[in-house]
């Protein structure tokens, strides 16, 4: 499974900015594999459908963290955020593209 998760990524590297989110991807794509019901598209918009859930998934998670830490480690944090920012935007529009937001 991490081979074909691997396999997608090569496929999709257009598609993705190689920002924060890059090293968490894998690992996002993976734990959105098994629950996730696309609707009937290629396997390629499948792929796409599942990195893009993975970055907002992961974004959305960030961000909760982003609000816990203590006031001196908020800015990097949320300057971890903002290189994300892009790649958070694109796969919001994949998935309204897909109609799944």
């Amino acid at each position: 499974m991490l081979k074909q998760t691997l396999s997608e990524l090569s496929r999709l590297r257009p598609f993705i900015c190689r920002g924060l989110l890059g090293a968490a991807l894998l690992l996002a794509v993976a734990a959105v594999q098994a629950g996730v019901q696309m609707p009937a598209t290629s396997a390629e918009g499948r792929a796409e459908v599942k990195l893009a859930l993975g970055i907002v998934h992961k974004y959305r998670e960030l961000r909760a963290d982003c609000r816990a830490l203590p006031d001196e480690q908020k800015a990097m944090c949320f300057y971890r955020l903002k290189i994300g920012n892009w790649d958070y935007k694109e796969a919001k529009l994949i998935l309204a593209k897909h109609k799944l937001i």
